[in-house]
């Protein structure tokens, strides 16, 4: 009886497709998970060795996942993925107190120079953070933002195509649309939806209701070219069912990091929020 209460509209369970998923690219195994943990405790050691600030407490974990998804339709797909996370604590002594910060780095494989750059990241950041002082009058200065804050702004291209928010009105955007509004400054984006870029523990070429995914090309010059989301929403929204895409690729500027900022003598350089 408390079904015939629900609101939502009758959608189909996904059929089954041919053919198998692709295999997902990782260096990491059953069998060398332990020199892999070697490996990134001695690469960790080394950094703190050469930096002044110093790696406080660190928790490694390594997870060699199956997934297997299934529906009454025939729908039958396995694939596995390791992940490897570390758990990072850095501290440094300025002239006042001393101070940490925290993060959580999150690959599907071992790559050393992006595991060095991102754990040198967090202790150079913490060293700066130590000898900081109190902003001065900043009114005008360029603000440039990297790293997760970029990630982050992306996301509101990706919020405002999925097909949950055509759906339920979070959104007034529609295929043709500039995506970027009708004034815009500076380069025109371009986004991909990817279901497996490198290192990404997102990655996979099937959803949680079995669809089989695909490179979807999302943006182009600004002009959003298809809405995405679950097969639910797709269905919903009566658009194709693309499944829900892990990974969002955006294709680089015109203009290089330096050329950017030549022009200012110092821009205000956001590093990670706290």
């Amino acid at each position: 009886y408390g079904a015939t209460l629900v609101k939502n509209p009758y959608y189909e369970l996904v059929k089954p497709s041919e053919g198998n998923l692709p295999e997902l690219k990782s260096n990491i195994t059953a069998e060398n998970s332990t020199e892999i943990i070697k490996k990134v405790i001695d690469l960790v050691y080394a950094l703190d060795k050469e930096n002044t600030a110093n790696v406080n407490s660190m928790e490694i974990f390594l997870e060699l996942t199956t997934t297997k998804v299934l529906n009454s339709e025939g729908v039958d797909y396995t694939y596995a993925l390791p992940e490897l996370i570390i758990e990072l604590v850095v501290d440094c002594k300025g002239e006042g107190e001393e101070v940490e910060l925290y993060d959580m780095i999150e690959v599907s494989a071992f790559d050393e120079e992006l595991l060095k750059e991102k754990i040198n990241a967090d202790l150079v950041n913490v060293e700066r953070r130590a000898g900081a002082a109190p902003l001065k009058d900043v009114a005008g200065l360029p603000i440039v933002l990297t790293g997760e804050a970029v990630k982050e702004m992306f996301t509101y291209y990706t919020s405002k195509s999925s097909a949950s928010f055509v759906y339920n009105k979070y959104t007034q955007l529609k295929v043709g649309d500039n995506a970027q509004g009708e004034a815009i400054k500076g380069d025109k984006v371009s986004i991909t939806l990817m279901p497996e870029i490198p290192n990404s523990p997102s990655s996979k070429y099937v959803d949680a209701d079995g669809v089989r995914l695909v490179e979807l090309p999302l943006i182009k010059d600004g002009k959003l070219l298809a809405y995405h989301g679950s097969s639910r929403y797709s269905q919903y929204c009566e658009v194709e069912v693309t499944g829900s895409i892990p990974n969002v690729k955006v294709n680089t500027g015109s203009v290089n990091f330096e050329d950017m900022t030549k022009d200012f003598f110092q821009p205000l350089m956001h590093l990670l929020f706290s």
